[in-house]
């Protein structure tokens, strides 16, 4: 019988069919190996590559300013063209030349959090940011909430700001100005274009911001001085704190310490008007009065409302307390405010700004548009400032109308300067329970304004005096008072920037 020799066709087809397996099995790792070898760059090249990247942007920061939301696109023939890189950029993983079409896609989302890729071309859309507008005084950038609206002056009307040119310039005192706008108009004018004019009859709320700084202490002791410029350098509030406390060294005004470090804060640019209910702040309008101080406190956490003003509930919108006071009225005494004293509103309806602020400009703490209104005069203005019983315990509720338990707790600490007691209102030992930078012991009888301390049977602040105050009212006036409703009392809003 024959021996036979090979396969039969069976064995063959079972054979190709084998392979055939084994094949579609292997392909895949073997293309992505390929493709892996031909198209990945070597983490070592990578990282040479982007380290040339920033020293590349670094140099040329006026073409790519480093602002949050930016994407660059950066070839990697301009890196090798500008010196970063060698044009024999190789691969390691396959021995070939890297293509210098190729882009280094830099996603600058913030100075801590930058992606980098390396991408073709088309694959990359480059967006440059401007750098948000900060004059050279120092000043920090105004803090803007989503609802505020920044503004400038155009010689008739208020208009939108372009927050990346100038807006403020503290160094001729334009202080920053924003609105707060009704809840009908207030995403147009959000997406509006800068220039396009704010209407009166839409804004609810006119701010100016008072940044952050410190201050040269010139009256530790409380004495009866003379009106003098007041030294201020505006600092960041990452940077240390100054603690002076004696004359000559520095203190950073404690207004600018709200629970954390704060960047500055708005200040209504006039005294609050409105209801009770309905609260604003505009001009040419009567001042929001016969309130007691409680019910003040009350009436300016109503601001912190997105739907109605456009404030996050977070804001911590707040009844003015006394040290912010005085943070202004220092601002206002300093090379960046009029250095000289403001004129008294001595409108008999309590109109604020006088009935006319664009004409009484010599009645900001500016001398001119940009300030803050209504300091001399108009109504007078409970702060929230009060004093200690006599134990120097528990706060002095008077006619204020706080609940006991609710004034002493903690979380109303950062809401209220607290005094020593005492018993008297105007003589060295009450003047020595003043504290620096409330404008009171330390400024006291500037321009003849009245010096009242807390005392015993008025352990409430009130300031600015009132239309009828003459020579006694201003902002360094400071009077005692029961806290209770009044006629002539009204208060001012204040909104921290964190």
């Amino acid at each position: 019988m024959l021996k036979k020799y090979g396969f039969t066709l069976t064995e063959l087809l079972g054979v190709i069919v084998l392979i055939g397996i084994l094949l579609v099995l292997a392909f895949p790792p073997i293309v992505n190996h390929i493709k892996r070898s031909t198209e990945d760059i070597d983490k070592a090249t990578r990282e040479l590559i982007y380290n040339s990247t920033d020293f590349y942007l670094e140099k040329n920061q006026q073409n790519y300013p480093l602002n949050n939301g930016s994407v660059f696109c950066i070839s990697l023939k301009t890196l090798v063209d500008n010196g970063e890189l060698s044009k024999d950029l190789t691969n390691v993983n396959n021995g070939k030349k890297i293509d210098l079409n190729k882009v280094v896609k830099v996603n600058y989302e913030t100075n801590t959090n930058v992606d980098y890729n390396i991408v073709k071309e088309n694959e990359c859309v480059e967006k440059i940011t401007k750098p948000f507008y900060v004059d050279k005084t120092g000043a920090n950038r105004p803090s803007l909430n989503s609802g505020m609206i920044p503004v400038v002056w155009d010689a008739t009307k208020w208009v939108k700001a372009d927050i990346y040119d100038k807006w403020y310039d503290y160094k001729v005192q334009e202080w920053a100005n924003v609105v707060l706008v009704n809840e009908t108009t207030r995403n147009d004018y959000l997406s509006a274009k800068p220039q396009t004019e704010i209407k009166e009859e839409d804004i609810l709320a006119h701010l100016v911001w008072i940044p952050r700084y410190k201050y040269k202490l010139f009256n530790v002791d409380s004495e009866v001085s003379s009106p003098r410029e007041i030294e201020i350098i505006f600092e960041k509030k990452q940077s240390p704190k100054s603690n002076g406390n004696i004359n000559g060294t520095y203190l950073t005004h404690p207004a600018f310490t709200f629970g954390e470090e704060l960047s500055g804060f708005w200040i209504g640019k006039f005294e609050l008007t409105g209801t009770s209910t309905e609260p604003s702040i505009k001009p040419n309008y009567p001042s929001l009065k016969e309130q007691t101080v409680s019910a003040f406190f009350e009436i300016s956490k109503l601001f912190n409302n997105e739907t109605v003003y456009g404030l996050p509930a977070n804001t911590d919108a707040h009844m003015i307390k006394n040290m912010e006071w005085g943070a202004v009225t220092y601002l206002s005494h300093s090379k960046y405010g009029r250095t000289e004293e403001i004129t008294i509103n001595d409108n008999i309806s309590f109109l604020t700004g006088d009935g006319d602020y664009i004409i009484n400009t010599n009645q900001s703490a500016t001398g001119n548009i940009y300030g803050v209104y209504d300091m001399n005069g108009g109504s007078f203005e409970y702060v929230m400032g009060g004093m200690f019983d006599s134990g120097d315990v528990t706060i002095s509720v008077s006619s204020s109308g706080f609940d006991q338990v609710a004034i002493d707790s903690a979380s109303m600490s950062k809401y209220i300067d607290k005094y020593a007691y005492g018993n008297t209102y105007n003589d060295q030992s009450a003047y020595d329970r003043r504290k620096l930078g409330d404008a009171t012991g330390e400024t006291r009888g500037w321009y003849s304004d009245s010096s009242h301390f807390v005392y015993s049977t008025s352990s409430w602040f009130e300031r600015g005096g009132y239309n009828n105050g003459g020579i006694t009212s201003g902002p360094f006036q400071f009077n005692r008072i029961a806290g209770g409703s009044g006629v002539d009392d009204s208060s001012r809003l204040v909104i921290p920037g964190f």
